[in-house]
């Protein structure tokens, strides 16, 4: 649905930031959402940069919030859920036909708004699809600075926060659970939300509390991260009866332990995000040294290790059996070639070479072309191949969202109105290990910077590779985190992929392709491996040497209507194709075959699922 170009004028809370953590529990593959209470339609839209494929269906009984979420969303409903829900089934909107279902039915910040928040909960457990998810963020009544009001005399109304005055129900953690329970629906996870409010006032209350906090029994931590907890997000499944008992059905346990974590996110944190978005995936994140959980022998899970360089294949290989003994499938996460080292890691790499990847019971890696170098490594086919992928799309440059500017774009089809306004362009080099071939690349379009004054490059990390670029209108950024990484790509608009033909280099992954084309940038790379990636022409251009680069570059800076087009495409092909959404299920089934097939192997079996 198109953005409105006219936005209604609303009350600054509907326009209050996405809540992270309702958001990080909704699964990524959910395919049907309703959200009871989408105010403005902020968390619906950051879901659908995440699974834009989403069909998303928002209910709010604020009819000017309902305008603005109206432009975001697929569908809205002006409508009050209680009212809805007390006509008898027949009688009810087509969002809530006897056909209707959802993958996830979400209430942020909403249930203690309600009269009855029980029967809403066990009204709509009825249109939860059967492996659907109940998410709800509830603000918790047991919050220290309610209960130090309490013991003063005092229960104030506010006009916003824990004591809203339009609270209708209060809830602390237990009682939250209890009405999920009496709903039918089986908790599977719930989450904290810890904020600080006031660190001296807590640190003064719990030290008055220390009494009573020793009487209670329970452990001191425990007790102030409740009372620290300004709300819960939790999430539940359906229970095959109302009587069922309260459980954590874990389907998997999936652990990454980064041995070396400094750019490896898209590897590691990403994938583990959109696990952790399945209310019956545990995960777990280590840097550097892992605690593993306790967990039954014949529960599936997994360490995934990445970039372990062990100092004996012998002692390595003790450890991965310790943890097989406890029902632990070892993967070596893997994803560069061991010639692109820089030297001090290859003097450790070859102290035991390839002995993470030979002694652990598979691998992982990025590249069809790397898994045959770890598949003729190991001598066997126990290598899973996850592409990587993105875990949402960013917000298109200049902010919008409209899903007509998403679509791909034929050739002579962009109208002088489409054509942003001439500006300044920003073209961005950042790599590793690319410093020879980019200083060449900085020599063959200095002429073009120097004869374009509206090009400024921008180098990330790479100093030499700055002080290579002999012309005026440039500029160096220092390492810089995942996000504020992106959030430097979002200033850009061309992007230089220059990759040197060789072996090594073609084990590498198309990632800075999917990451610069995603914020709408036009990529000139060189064949090595962006050849498979890129349509030529189409999505970004391929440029077979470093003078071709060069004029690649003045091509775009002359021709906008260029420029826009390959942008657009290359930012729909990734949003069509390279999402975490799209392959969540498929990498999950993949990991429980390869646990199942190593714990309980099958002459027929043995290796499937991991070649």
């Amino acid at each position: 649905m198109p953005m409105a170009r006219f936005m209604p004028q609303l009350p600054d809370r509907y326009f209050a930031n996405v809540n992270p953590d309702l958001l990080a529990a909704i699964p990524f593959n959910a395919g049907k959402v309703l959200e009871i209470g989408a105010g403005a339609g902020a968390l619906g839209a950051a879901f659908k940069r995440r699974h834009p494929a989403c069909l998303w269906v928002g209910v709010e009984v604020v009819s000017e919030a309902a305008e603005h979420a109206s432009s975001l969303l697929d569908e809205v409903y002006v409508a009050d859920i209680e009212l809805v829900l007390a006509k008898d089934k027949h009688e009810r909107p087509d969002w809530l036909s006897s056909t209707a279902t959802y993958d996830a039915i979400v209430f942020g910040d909403v249930l203690e708004h309600l009269k009855d928040p029980w029967a809403v909960l066990r009204a709509l457990s009825d249109y939860l699809a059967d492996d659907g998810v109940v998410l709800a963020c509830i603000p918790n009544v047991g919050h220290w600075t309610i209960i130090e009001s309490l013991l003063r005399g005092q229960f104030q109304y506010t006009d916003a926060g824990l004591l809203d005055r339009t609270h209708l129900r209060f809830f602390t953690a237990a009682t939250m659970l209890e009405s999920f329970r009496a709903a039918a629906l089986v908790p599977t996870k719930i989450r904290a939300r810890e904020f600080v409010v006031d660190a001296a006032g807590f640190e003064r209350f719990a030290g008055a509390m220390q009494a009573w906090i020793a009487a209670s029994g329970e452990q001191e931590e425990l007790v102030k991260r409740r009372l620290l907890s300004l709300q819960y997000v939790i999430r539940a499944k359906k229970s095959p009866s109302s009587g069922a008992a309260v459980v954590n059905p874990r389907r998997m346990v999936i652990a990454m332990l980064a041995m070396a974590p400094a750019f490896a996110d898209i590897r590691t944190r990403i994938p583990l995000a959109a696990y952790a978005s399945l209310p019956d995936v545990e995960v777990h994140f280590f840097e550097r040294s892992a605690q593993l959980p306790e967990l039954a022998v014949e529960q599936p899970k997994v360490l995934i290790v990445q970039r372990q360089l062990p100092d004996s294949h012998e002692q390595w290989a003790q450890t991965v059996q310790r943890l097989a003994a406890k029902g632990w499938l070892v993967l070596a996460e893997w994803d560069d070639h061991p010639d692109l080292f820089a030297s001090k890691v290859r003097e450790v790499f070859d102290r035991a070479p390839w002995a993470s990847v030979k002694a652990c019971h598979g691998v992982m890696t990025s590249t069809q072309t790397l898994a045959q170098v770890l598949t003729e490594v190991r001598g066997d086919d126990r290598v899973l191949c996850f592409e990587n992928q993105l875990i949402e799309m960013p917000l298109h440059p200049g902010g919008a969202l409209d899903d007509d500017q998403e679509q791909a774009v034929e050739p002579g089809k962009v109208g002088k109105s489409k054509l942003p306004k001439e500006q300044k362009l920003t073209v961005f080099y950042g790599a590793l290990n690319r410093t020879t071939v980019a200083v060449e690349l900085m020599q063959a379009v200095a002429p073009v910077f120097r004869r374009f004054a509206q090009l400024e490059l921008l180098v990330l990390q790479d100093r030499s590779v700055f002080d290579a670029a002999i012309f005026e209108n440039k500029r160096f950024v220092p390492q810089l985190n995942y996000e504020k990484y992106h959030e430097l790509l979002a200033g850009c608009h061309i992007a230089l992929l220059p990759l040197a033909p060789s072996f090594a280099n073609a084990c590498k992954s198309d990632l800075k392709f999917i990451e610069c084309a995603a914020h709408g940038l036009v990529c000139i790379a060189s064949p090595t491996v962006y050849a498979q990636s890129i349509r030529d022409g189409v999505d970004g251009l391929i440029a077979h040497d470093l003078a071709a680069m060069a004029q690649s570059l003045e091509q775009l800076v002359s021709n906008p209507a260029l420029r826009h087009r390959l942008s657009q495409n290359a930012r729909a092909r990734v949003r069509a194709e390279r999402l975490w959404s799209y392959c969540l299920e498929d990498r999950l089934k993949a990991l429980e075959a390869a646990w199942h097939q190593w714990r309980h192997p099958t002459p027929h079996r043995s290796t499937e699922g991991l070649a």
